[in-house]
Parts: structure tokens; sequence; C-alpha cells
């Protein structure tokens, strides 16, 4: 049988088996074939030797100095100048539209309709697009007249000649009037001028902080009817867009809807206000064009989600919050559904942002016409119901009595709930927040609702003396980036009546910046002052080369290594200087310094600054040239105030040919070249200069060094004449921007050569050649392969510029195909990989098969790679690391973390064993950037090489994978297949000798060890240990002796200074706040700010630290180097600390910290928190972040923070069934330390509600764990607080059983355990415990929150509203609680504790009430300080901690280095 087996075997999978056993094996010997013949054509076709051996011959170099200040002035004068100019032609167009408005009407349109008679359009080299040189204007319909004259026009028109930077100039009426030079249909799109950033930016310049509410009830998809575009819904979100396009990337912005629930867009635009830059805003618009009608219309949930979002924003950046407008615009058809709770969170939510917030509210539709809002306004009519226009009006007005038809909610009616929210005792309930606007939009007029609500900006009162505006620069499709400037317009009686604006090129009136390229190293870049945006920078797209929207990033961001002290000088206009060691790329270990030096010019007064800088090495020296303070840019300089560049001087001349380009970089004034047309006369000069061998002929305006590469460059033209018929196009750029091409064609002025792919390639690997993909030409032909090369200097080692060739995509291919004729038989698959691991070429005759990854054979080009096509190959290179390392590098245009793969130093790979499918070869290509790989042919092996989709995650197919699928089926045959000579190990001594050998010759230990042997002798002496003994600790008592006096001398400072009362003011900044200022302190080993600060918990009590006490603070720094930080807590929640950092501003506040605690209540603490998870804890509805349990977890892991080591916990979770951490931990309380509190704080996150509420089963097992600990270690429960913290939100499913586990828990105990009851939400208020305590009244069931007292007071008659479960009622134990022992005393069945209440509406204090458990114990007046066990800083390593009392406590810190 067995022999049958084995023919079916053979059978069934003949080929595989027969190729396993006769694989060819993979072939590389005609690798170096192919790699002379690709070298050899690409130096026929670029003549890249004989334009290096042309320069070698013809050029030197001089090295010349240069005035670094001088520099730095030129390259921002210009731009000031220009930017000078622009503000006065804005001012001078200003002044003509104000002077023809004050003349009334014209009577009639001054110029042609903008968006009508376009066919007259020509192209315009200024706007660089088709135009219609002459002025336009369009009327919005029912507005006012036309104001504007004709010399307003020819005012326009003249500035174009006046600086070629100001491009598009405009002007937009509020009501509704627009004009514009020249004509085109740019503003034939979209909304009108009033909704567009620019107008709104100049006629409200404040920022705006804005949250757009929305509703998305059900009864939003009415009115019936309508065709579904038009119904309420949508036209709520065409008004919302329209919100949106008011606003600017200075602005902020957040969008939420409603009905039964608040939703947001994901990610962080779902918790906080994000920049209203492109990519936010068209986050949310896309969030809103997905919204669909929904269920009913709960007001809270929206207006809880913005106040929500704009608090979490301004955490995050609080100075966006300051000199800025604050919105809610709400919008909603019907009336709310949860009235009380709308007042509540707005309430609430102005509390939070300090009452900041204007509320606008927009109802649309019938349905508001006659709907009530459902809240009784006013108590003596308890059955009048506001109709539901006058409780938007109400939101709106928020108490300040200024919109008709609003009422208050206010402490009048705090008694019953329907009126609202009780305001604090001590608030003015005029005022909840700032008035806002409402309006009313019906059906039949939701058309304006988009105009209505677009036009909420201009609710704010207008500034009659206002300064231009400058907006984010944003990207033209032909322009580039371009700057707007508005200014409003002004009538003569002070009344805004609109604005008028124009665009500027950045690329022309910050060309030199974004062009600068003085030193190797040396670069500009363009900061915005106003909000610290960096707009041109060497790691962004110049100007003219952004391909979408932009979004700039901060300082910060763009230049690391700048320290926020610098940064914050910088965008204050401040001058000073600064330095540090950078590392550069590409210079292996070598370190540079940076020299910083900023400076202010008094021309240009705008927000925008340049800087420049270069790196040095650090043999230079650097000279620092300190500059006066003036007013305008600022400057990074390398190298000092002079610095050292090269210069090129020919010394022939050689006539130049006409096929060549120069960008504007290649001229003194670029600016000027752009702007004017290019004329025959102008060709002329350059050509007389530029073969002038006398010298006679005056420069065009030529850079110095372009001469002299046009006069080399044309050498070439000769050679590529000649030869290299093959190439397309052959073309050479130069660094200083000369562009030759052949044959000659005309390219766009602006072409940069520097700035193109292919002259990027080749410096990114100096020493080869380089070969593109496939792509098609800029100048023609289809798909090119381009070839491209650096030409150096080759004594100097300078980098000239590149030189490249264009060659079709189908001689490329034939060129190898002909070349690797292994590649032509059925066995092989070979390809053409370049440096990026992207396929450039399949270089066999099955082509076609692998254009399944060509979308009608056009190139996927972004997929088309290693890691796409064989991505089990890939994961093979990476694990080995010989040619795919992977690595990450940031892209500042798109802000996005990239990954890429470095092939650096391969020198090539072969797998020639194993399966067939996995066997390959791997080479480069010498001199060159392309890799070849061979693998067996993929269809004669039926290989499978896409990944296996696992639940969404791919699962590669190695190589071990297909062994056990092979052992599987084939299990006689493949064995022998797979069947391998023995392992041998006679080598290893070998190998063994070897490494030991390198290792010495590479170190020179045993020249090392031979010098000490040679020159160093040992004496042996005695040591005393006693006196070792005292010396060892004599130090480190007499450092914790000086440290106790210091804390006792703070302690006394601070209670002297107590007892003054307080001061009247913080007398320190906030710990928080401002800390731009940190500097690093080598006692910290970390930044700090040498002086005090302190922090104020809301609504506690006054400050009473005077300055004293922060100079003695500050003096003992240098008495004792070993105390650290030194800090104070007040009960009351005022917290000061010295020196000043952020280690204070996360987590709970210093009530809440174990070093507080332990010196507030110092004796250990035995601690189990017993936490309610039944199905209720997932009320109230709302917020998940903000249900019971959610604040329950936050409570239960405040209590942990209060904990210490020396401290042990447990933590319970019970509802049909209790349930602890899995280990140690969940028969057992635990030591409090870091693991250990790790593990409780996972459990706790982890919880999820259940189902009943069995308060039995959570004592019982909080009781058994308190005796297993007592059993483990009994001396942890000697002279300490045995506590169970006991949280629910319902009355219990299991009464008489919850008082038997008690009663006997605490019989195991001795009755030591305190219980402290917290009671949380609503249900408790009416509920019944089902507890009958009184056996002559079995129906009269005790409350359930007097149940949790009950509890709390185990029968000790502290607790009001507790009662009594004792022998009295031995009778009918089944319902009054176990029966105590004949001796044992009813009374005290453990030690009284306490009990609180938590409704929901107060929540957030639950973490404060339960978190605050220990001050329930006595407090010592003669307390001793506490040391804490060592804890880590990240900076100073194990520190000890000093507490001092309670009410006033300070806290230092001791390393261990001191002690030891």
């Amino acid at each position: 049988m067995t022999g049958v087996v084995f023919l079916v075997l053979l059978a069934a999978l003949p080929s595989l088996c027969v190729a396993d056993l006769s694989t060819a094996p993979i072939t590389t010997d005609w690798i170096p074939k192919v790699s002379r013949k690709m070298v050899k054509f690409a130096e026929s076709q670029t003549g890249a030797l004989q334009l290096v051996k042309a320069y070698d011959e013809r050029l030197n170099f001089t090295q010349i100095q240069i005035d670094g200040v001088a520099q730095l002035h030129l390259l921002t004068q210009a731009a000031g100048d220009r930017l000078k100019m622009c503000r006065e032609i804005l001012e001078r167009n200003k002044a003509e539209i104000e002077a023809s408005h004050a003349q009334g009407p014209t009577g009639g349109a001054p110029a042609s309709d903008c968006c009508d008679n376009l066919g007259q359009l020509e192209y315009d080299p200024r706007f660089l697009q088709q135009i219609v040189n002459d002025s336009c204007a369009t009327f919005t319909a029912g507005t006012g007249d036309n104001t504007v004259r004709p010399h307003v026009y020819d005012t326009m028109k003249s500035n174009i000649h006046e600086m070629s930077g100001v491009t598009w100039q405009y002007y937009g009426a509020k009501e509704g009037e627009y004009h514009q030079f020249p004509k085109s249909d740019r503003s034939c799109e979209g909304n009108g001028h009033r909704f567009r950033n620019w107008y709104v930016s100049a006629a409200s310049p404040k920022k705006k902080n804005v949250v757009i509410v929305m509703d998305v009830s059900g009864s939003m998809r009415e009115p019936h009817g309508v065709p579904e575009e038009q119904n309420r819904l949508n036209l709520a979100k065409q008004a919302a867009l329209t919100v949106l396009d008011t606003l600017t990337p200075r602005d902020w912005a957040g969008v939420v809807s409603f009905s039964a629930r608040a939703k947001a867009p994901e990610g962080c635009l779902g918790d906080s206000l994000g920049e209203a830059n492109p990519t936010n805003i068209g986050i949310m618009k896309d969030f809103i064009n997905q919204r669909v009608p929904e269920t009913i219309t709960v007001y809270a949930e929206g207006f809880k989600k913005a106040f929500n979002m704009f608090f979490e924003s301004k955490n995050k950046k609080p100075e966006q919050f300051e000199d800025c407008q604050n919105i809610i615009i709400f919008l909603t058809d019907g009336q709310p559904t949860d009235t009380y709770f709308t007042l509540d969170d707005i309430v609430k939510g102005q509390d939070l942002m300090e009452r900041s917030v204007h509320i606008f509210t927009y109802g649309l539709g019938a349905n508001l016409q006659w709907a009530n809002s459902g809240w009784y306004n006013d108590p003596s009519r308890p059955w009048v119901q506001l109709p539901a226009l006058d409780f938007l009006a109400t939101i709106a007005d928020q108490n300040n009595r200024q919109i008709p038809g609003a009422v208050e909610w206010t402490n009048r009616y705090c008694e019953n709930g329907m009126y609202g929210s009780c305001f604090s005792a001590n608030r003015d309930p005029q005022g909840v927040g700032p008035w806002g606007r409402t309006e009313y939009i019906d059906d039949n007029e939701g058309d304006k609702l988009k105009t209505i609500m677009g036009s909420y900006y201009d609710f704010f009162p207008f500034s009659s003396d206002p300064a231009p505006t400058y907006s984010v620069p944003t990207n033209d499709e032909h322009l580039g980036l371009v700057i707007n400037a508005a200014l409003p317009t002004i009538d003569t009686a002070g009344t805004f009546f609109g604005v008028t604006a124009v665009d500027i090129s950045m690329d022309i009136v910050f060309r030199e910046i974004a062009n600068f390229n003085i030193g190797k190293y040396s670069y500009a870049f363009l900061v915005d002052r106003e909000d610290g945006r960096v707009l041109i920078h060497r790691n962004l797209p110049k100007p003219m080369e952004w391909k979408s929207e932009p979004t700039f990033l901060g300082l910060e961001a763009m230049e690391e290594a700048l320290r926020s002290r610098e940064r914050t000088k910088i965008l204050n206009g401040d001058s000073g200087d600064y330095y540090t060691m950078v590392k550069q790329k590409n210079t292996g270990d070598l370190y540079h310094r940076l020299d910083l030096l900023y400076m202010n010019n008094a021309t240009g007064d705008t927000q925008f600054c340049s800087l420049y800088g270069e790196y040095a090495t650090p043999d230079e020296s650097t000279v620092k040239a300190r500059l006066s303070m003036l007013s305008f840019a600022i400057w990074r300089l390398l190298s000092g105030a002079l610095f050292t560049v090269l210069i090129c001087i020919a010394t022939i001349l050689y006539l130049i040919l006409l096929n060549k380009n120069f960008p504007p970089e290649a001229f003194v004034d670029p600016v000027n070249y752009l702007g004017t047309s290019e004329t025959f006369d102008d060709v002329v000069d350059i050509e007389l200069f530029i073969n002038d061998v006398a010298g006679f002929a005056a420069n065009p305006g030529l850079l110095d060094g372009v001469r002299t590469d046009a006069i080399l460059s044309a050498e070439i033209e000769q050679y590529w004449r000649e030869n290299g018929q093959e190439s397309v196009w052959r073309y050479f750029g130069t660094e200083n921007g000369v562009f030759r091409i052949f044959p000659g064609i005309i390219t766009d002025k602006r072409y940069d050569p520097t700035r193109q792919t292919w002259y990027a390639r080749a410096l990114s690997r100096p020493g080869d050649y380089t070969f593109s993909r496939p792509v098609p030409s800029p100048f023609g032909g289809g798909n090119m392969v381009t070839i491209s090369r650096v030409i150096y200097h080759t004594k100097t080692n300078e980098v000239l510029g590149v030189i490249a060739a264009d060659i079709t995509e189908k001689y490329y291919y034939s060129m190898l195909y002909s070349e690797v004729p292994e590649c032509l038989s059925d066995e092989y698959d070979c390809f053409l990989l370049d440096d990026s691991g992207y396929f450039m070429e399949s270089l066999d005759n099955t082509t076609i098969y692998y254009l399944s990854t060509f979308n009608n054979n056009t190139r996927d080009m972004e997929h088309d790679h290693l890691t796409h096509r064989f991505p089990w190959l890939a994961k093979t290179l990476i694990v080995r690391g010989e040619y795919l390392r992977s690595e990450w590098c940031n892209n500042y245009a798109t802000q996005k973390s990239q990954l890429f793969y470095d092939t650096t130093g391969f020198i090539g790979l072969e797998v020639t064993t194993g399966p067939p499918c996995y066997q390959f070869a791997l080479h480069p290509i010498n001199s060159t950037n392309t890799f070849i790989l061979t693998l067996h042919n993929r269809h004669t092996y039926n290989c499978d090489d896409r990944p296996i989709i696992v639940g969404g995650n791919q699962i590669y197919r190695m190589r071990f994978i297909v062994f056990l699928m092979l052992l599987t089926a084939l299990p006689i045959l493949c064995f022998a297949d797979l069947s391998t000579a023995p392992i041998t190990t006679d080598w290893i001594p070998r190998v063994s000798r070897k490494m030991v050998k390198f290792a010495e010759s590479q170190t020179g230990a045993l020249q090392l060890g031979k010098a000490y042997d040679e020159k160093l002798n040992f004496t042996e002496i005695q040591i005393d240990g006693k006196a070792q003994l005292h010396l060892l600790t004599q130090a480190a008592g007499d450092r914790l002796k000086k440290c106790r006096e210091i804390l006792e001398r703070n302690k006394a400072e601070i209670e002297a200074s107590h007892a003054q009362g307080p001061t009247g003011g913080a007398p320190a900044s906030d710990c928080c706040d401002n800390l731009g200022q940190l500097e690093y302190d080598p006692r910290f080993l970390q930044q700090i700010i040498n002086d005090s600060c302190a922090t104020f918990t809301a609504g506690n009590g006054d400050n009473t630290v005077r300055p004293n006490v922060y100079d003695i603070m500050k003096s003992n720094i240098h008495e004792m180097s070993g105390v650290t930080w030194q800090y104070y807590g007040a009960k009351e929640g005022e917290y000061h600390q010295f020196p000043k950092n952020d280690r204070s501003c996360e987590g709970n506040d210093h009530r809440f910290r174990n070093w507080y605690v332990s010196a507030a209540s110092p004796k250990k603490k035995n601690v189990v928190i017993v936490m309610d998870v039944s199905g209720s804890m997932r009320e109230p509805p709302g917020p998940e972040e903000q249900n019971r349990l959610n604040l329950a977890k936050q409570a239960a892991l405040t209590v942990l923070d209060t904990l210490t080591p020396r401290d042990w916990g447990g933590v319970v979770s019970f509802s049909a069934r209790a349930e602890t951490p899995e280990g140690c931990l969940g028969d057992s309380l635990g030591e409090a330390n870091p693991t250990n509190i790790g593990i409780m704080k996972d459990f706790i996150n982890q919880r999820v509600p259940e189902t009943i509420t069995m308060y039995g089963v959570g004592f019982r097992k909080a009781f058994d764990m308190f005796a297993e600990a007592r059993n483990k270690k009994p001396e942890q429960f000697e002279d300490c607080y045995n506590i169970i913290i006991f949280l629910s939100d319902g009355s219990p499913t299991d009464k008489d059983f919850a008082l038997n586990a008690i009663t006997q828990g605490q019989e195991l105990m001795d009755r030591s355990v305190y219980i402290f009851t917290y009671g949380l939400g609503a249900n408790l208020m009416w509920a019944s415990s089902q507890w009958a305590p009184d056996p002559n009244n079995q129906y009269v069931y005790l409350p359930a929150l007097d149940f949790l007292r009950t509890i709390a007071d185990q029968n000790n008659h502290q607790i009001p509203g507790a009662v009594e479960w004792t022998n009295a009622y031995c009778t009918t134990e089944q319902n009054y609680g176990l029966c105590f022992s004949q001796n044992r005393d009813p009374q005290g069945v453990g030690p009284s504790g306490r009990m609180e209440y938590i409704d929901d509406g107060q929540g957030d204090k639950l973490k404060t009430i339960m978190g605050s458990y220990y001050d329930f114990f006595p407090f010592s007046s003669d307390p001793e300080p506490t040391y804490s066990v060592p804890n880590n800083d990240e900076h100073l390593g194990k520190l000890l901690l000093f507490n001092g009392n309670r009410a006033m406590l300070d806290m230092y810190h001791l390393s261990d280095d001191e002690l030891n």
C-alpha cells in the first residue's frame, strides 16, 4: 500500500516535486556586462566627461570675503521696500474708493460683468494666465447701487506697472457690489465676496474661534414635498459650509452635529477646535456633508460638546483665546427635548470659558412658529411654557436683557429643577455669557439661511482706524503662493461700507529669501511674526512649487535647534544672538556650530521676519557681530559677520548659442525680469555681453558666474550635435540657474533647473549616473527615462551643475533586453529597480504579464514598488538589513512623516537554496542608481506573491510557511528533497580564534595590559573598618540633618506668612504659563526657570505665601546641593514651587498626590476600593466619558494616586459577582508600589457596565482580601488605617446579605475596618433599599441613601440617618442581618466611617470628594517629617521625599547620589 500512495502523490503533484529536484541555478555573471553598457551609454548621451574636461581646463576659483552684515541687509531690504510699496498701493486704492463712494451712486456700472464675455482673454506674463486687461464688476441682486467710478479702475491699472508683486486688485461692498482688476472668471464660483475670508478678516479683524452646532434630528428632513437638496438639513449644510469659508488659518473652528447625542469629526477635531487651515476645513466640510437626519432634539448634547471642545482647545493653546471672539453658531428646527439640561450645560460651559462665548441661535422652519420649549420659566405660572423661539432668544441673550423675547434663568428659581441651573451664591445672575443674536428663517425663505448665518461676523463692532490685514499665504494655481492684504473702506460718517484688497506674489516680493544660496549650507527663511508660521524655508517648496493649498508649521517645528526663548524674541521683534551644536546630515559624526544672530530693520512695517543662516565647521573661527535694534527682519548668521564663498572666474570666452535659458535667479533683479516682457533687444543685449571678448558690452543685469556658465556650457552643445543621437533631449543646469537644452526650445522663464527632480536625484548620488523611472517629459515626446549626473570641478570638488539626457522608454527597454539573454528564457524573470525600490522595467519576454499593476498601460508609479509586488522579498530584505533599511523623514509641505528605504552600501545578495519561488539574486549595477533582481519564473513555478489577508492584516508567505506545506503534502518524497548534509562543528574553534584575534587587533587590549603590568605596582595596606564605617555614614547623616533643617526652616517661614493672613495677590507667576524662558540648570539636570511659581485651584482660599518664603527656598539651593525641588501645597488648593517648570501641570492636583497625603495622614493605609459596575452605571444619557462608570473610574484612580509603597491597596468591582485583578492582587491586598498600582489601574480602566447591584458580593470579597493580606504580613496591619471605599449608584439587590457580609468580615478583622460609602447619581434620591429596619413596621423600607449611611455608621450612632442592625431583631434574621454572638456588644460592628452623596449634575466633584477620604482621620499637632520610599525622577534619578504637615506642606527631593 505504501507504494501505491507514493505513486498517487507523484501523479498529483508532478510539477512541484520535479521543479524542486531540477531547479537551474540563478546566474549573475552577466551583470558586470550590463553595468558597463549602461555607464558607457550614459556617458555617450550626456557628454558629461567632455563637459567636466572643459570646466577643469578653463575655470579657476578665487577665494574672496563677503561682508555678512551687508548681505543680510541686501537680503531683506528689497522685500521690505516691496511690501511698503504694496501697502501704499492698497491705501491708494482705499482712498480712491472712499472718494468715489462719497459722491454717491454713479447711475450705472462703469465696467463689464466679470463673468460675461470672456472670449477676449489673452495670456499675460505678470499673471501667468489668460486675462482681459481691463476692470470688471458684479452686482448681487437687490442690493445697493454702484458707487465706483472709472478713476478707481485707472488707479488699479497704473498700480500693476508700478509694482509687479501686486497682482489681483479688488473691492467688495457691504451691499453686494464687487469690482476687480484685471478681468477674469476667478470670482464667478463659490460664495459671494462677503463670505470670503479676505473680506471677513478685514471687516472683523479679531481672531475668531467658532463652533458650528447643527441639529440633525429627524424633522430636519422636512418640509415634505420639496426636493431633497432643499430640505432643512441641506440648507443647514450650505449655511455651515459658508461659515467655514469665512475663516482663515488664524482662526480656529469646530463642528458638532446633535440629535440624541452629539457627534464631531474623528481625530483631533473630535475633542477640540482646530486651526482653520485647508486640511482641517476639508475635514470639517466632509463631516458636514455626511450628516443624515436622526431622531430627537437634545440641545444639551450639542452645547456640552461645543463647550468641552472650547475648553480643550484653550488648554492646548491659551494664546489663541486672547484678544479674540469666541462664538457658538447654533442651528435647530425644533423644540428641545431637554430644556433644563440645556441651560445647565450652558452655565457650566461658560464657567469653564470664563463667560467669554457668544451664542448665535438660528431657528429654521415652520415647526418653531408654534412649538413650546417645554420649559416653565415663571414659577408663579408653572403651567405656562416658554415658546420655542423665545427659548432660542433666551439662550442667545444669556441673561443680558438685550434680546426681545428672552427671559432670565436665575437663582430665584433654584428650588425647582424646571427653572434651570442655580448659580453660586456670590455669582451675579446677569450675564451667563456675552449676549449674541437670534434669527428665525421660515421654510419658504430657506435660501436666505446661508446669507444670514454667513453674516455672523457683522455682529461685532468695527474699528474706525483699522490697520491692513495680511493673510496666511494661499496657493494661486498660476501665481503660486500669494498673500492677501486688505483694508476696510469707511465713509465720511465713520461707517464701514466694504473691503478693498490686493494679492501679493510671494515669489516676487520675497524672491531673494526664497532663492538665497550663498555658502554651501546657507539658507534663509521667512516667518509670520503674528503666529510664528514659517512661510519660506529650505525644507518647504518654493512659492511657485506648491501643488495644493499649503498648511504651514510653526517656528518650533521647522527650526528645532532654536530654544523657546529665542523663538519668543524673534516673534517679538527683539534682537539677540544664540548658538548651538547640531549634527549635519551626510557628514558622519561631524557637528557644526550654529550661530544665530537676529535683528530688525525699520522698513516694511509688517509682521514678516526673514532669517538667514549657514553652518560652520568647529575648526573655523567665528566672529560674532552685534547688530543694533531695528524693527523688521530677523536673520540667522553662521560663520560670523564675515564668511567665505567661492566665486567663479572664467579664463577664456566662447561664442554662446541661442538654445539656453536664464531663470529669474540668474539676474541681479529677478523681480524686474519677471515683471517685464522679454524683447528682441533684451536678447541682443545678453548676447553681446556674453560674447564680448573686449569687455565693452554692459552687463544686462546678470549675476556673476552666469556668463561663465553660459560660455563653458556652449562647448558641450557641439558634442551633443555630433554624438548620442539616441537621446530625444539633452540639457545642462548649473548651480547659478543657467539652463541649456538641445534641441533648443522655449521654456517658461521661471524654470529653475536646480529645483527639478532630475537635478535633485543626481545630487543624491553624486558619483553615479542616475536613471529615472519612465515618466512624461516636460519638454514633450511622451514617456522618457532621464539619465543625469553631477558635474564637479575636479580640483576643488565644487558642484557646478547637473547634466542630463532623455531617452524613450522603448529604446531604454530594448537596450537592456539585448544584453541579458538569460532573462529571455522561461526559467527567469528579471527586473530593473531604482535605489528607492521602485520597478523601472521588466527585462524579459513576459512584460505584458507585469502590466497588471498598470492602469491602461500607465504605471501606478506610487505603488509599483518592491513592497507591493513582492512583499515577501521586501520583508526578507528589511529583516536582513542588507537592502531595504527603513528610515523616516519629515515632509514639511504635507506635514507627514514618510517611510523610505536606504540602499547605501549594498553590494548584492543571493539566495539560491530552498523553494524556487523564494530564491532570488539582487545586485547593484555599478556607477548607477539601479539594481537588477532575478527570480525564477513566476508562471513556471506557479508562485503566489500576494500577501495573505487575515482580519485586515497582511501576513507574508515566508519560506518557513512553504516548507511546512511541503512537509504536510509530501511526507516521503519531500523529506528526500529537503535532506541536507549533517551539521558539523569543527569550524567553531577556527571562527573563535579569528574573532578574538580581530578584537585584539582593533582594541589594542594586549598592549594596554602589558603597559600596565610593566609600570604599575601595588602596596598592601590595612584598613580600619570602624573608621571607614563612620566616614561612610557621617556624610550622609550630616546631609540628611541639613535637609531636615531646610524643611523646618521653610515650614516656619510658611507658618509665619500664613499667620499674617492673605497677601491680596499671587506673589509668583503661574507654574504652567509662560514657560518660554526655560534654561538648563546643572543642579536639576533639566530646563528650569530660576524663580518661584504658584497655581491656585479655582474657588478656593486666598494666597498666604509672601516673597520671603521664596527667598528662603532660593537660598536653600546654594546651602545644600542635594535639596532640589521645594514646594508647598495648601489644604485650600494653593500650590507654590521653587524653581519653576511644568512638573506639576499634569495629573491630579497636589492634594491627591501621595507626598501630600502621606504627610497630611502619616499612618499606613490599607485600602480596598469596591466599585459598582451594574448596568445603571452607564447612565445618565450623554457622552460616554461623563457617565457614572467613567466618573467612578476617575475617582478610583485618584484614590490610588494618594497611596505610597508603605501603604497596601486592592480593587474590587461588583455587579452580580465580584471581580478583582488576576494574580496575587486577586485574593489579597498588595504593596502600593508602581507595578501593583499599574495593575490596579489597568483593571479599573477595563471595567464595563454589567447587570444587577449585589452589595454583599463586593463587601465579602473586600473583607476576604483584608484577611488574606493580614495573614501574609501581620505587621502591615499594626498602627494603620484599614479602609473600604465603597461606591454605588443604586439600591442593593441583596440588602440582608450585605449586612451579614459586613458583620462577618469585621469579625475576621477584629472590627478594625472603616467603611466610606459614596452614593452616585439621581437614582439614589428616590430609591428604596428594600430593607425594613424595624420589625414592627415591616412594610416601611429604609431609603437607599440611609442604607449607605447605616453601612458607613456600623451601629456607632454617629451618622445622621443611619439605623441599627442588632441582636434585638434576631428572631427574623433573614430580614435584619446576622445575629451577633451573645457576648458581643451590638454597638460598633466596626469603626464609624463617612457617607457622601454626589448628584449626576455634580459628577465632576466625585474625584475630589472620594480622593479626600484621608482627611477623615485626626491630624497630629506635633508631626514628624515623613520620608518617602525613593522614586525615580527622569532627570535626577532616585529621589527621597521629605514632607511637612498637611495644612502647610513643603517637600524636597534628595538625590541618592548625595546620600551614598
